[in-house]
């Protein structure tokens, strides 16, 4: 049985799925709004010749760790051609 206490509107009875399923619903909404503008300022970013460089930079210090380094490929047509499964 749902734990219920008296936290609803008027002192009505709300479950504690009513209130995971209410937290979702903002976290939603949260991202809604957030997401375009955080996109956009990443794409910004992308731009600016300086992080571009920081970029090359830590490709190169994880290939010299022994790390494989994958940059400006399309992930679904590499999937596609490694033939990973969805």
């Amino acid at each position: 049985m749902a734990e219920e206490n008296q936290n609803g509107k008027n002192g009505n009875r709300v479950s504690l799925l009513q209130k995971v399923k209410a937290g979702m619903k903002e976290d939603v909404q949260s991202l809604k709004t957030d997401l375009p503008a955080k996109a956009k300022e990443q794409i910004e970013g992308l731009k600016d010749s300086t992080k571009t460089q920081v970029r090359e930079e830590a490709a190169a210090r994880a290939e010299a760790g022994g790390l494989t380094v994958v940059m400006d490929a399309c992930i679904g047509a590499t999937h596609s051609l490694l033939r990973v499964p969805k």
